[in-house]
């Protein structure tokens, strides 16, 4: 299952490469989760198959996902409240020279998030 997860993000960030316009930036919003009590760094993957498509990531931050607003439901089974408790903003672009306006952009992007 994993293997497919990162295979279906690899083929998604090769694609983002190629239709992203140079100096162009790339936002995406990934959860980390667990998976049969194993904590998976799904942001990780999506970092070394973005270096692999061709981009650079400009920017990280890892913020807790507050318990109601998580995508799975956790009113449930207990194992399911640890499932997804993260997320990650990861800001990427195809250029290799990034000047201070891109950096502001990726400041902006990174700001804007859900109020726990």
């Amino acid at each position: 299952m994993v293997e497919r997860y990162v295979w279906d993000l690899h083929l998604m960030t090769k694609e983002v490469s190629r239709v992203l316009a140079p100096g162009g930036i790339a936002s995406f919003v990934i959860g980390n989760s667990s998976l049969r009590g194993a904590f998976v760094r799904n942001s990780v993957a999506l970092e070394l198959v973005a270096e692999m498509s061709g981009m650079r990531l400009l920017s990280k931050k890892e913020r807790e996902l507050p318990r109601n607003r998580r995508y799975l439901p956790v009113a449930g089974s207990p194992k399911l409240k640890k499932r997804m408790t993260t997320e990650s903003i990861c800001i990427f672009s195809i250029d290799t020279e990034c000047g201070a306006d891109t950096e502001r952009s990726v400041d902006n992007l990174t700001d804007r998030g859900r109020q726990p």
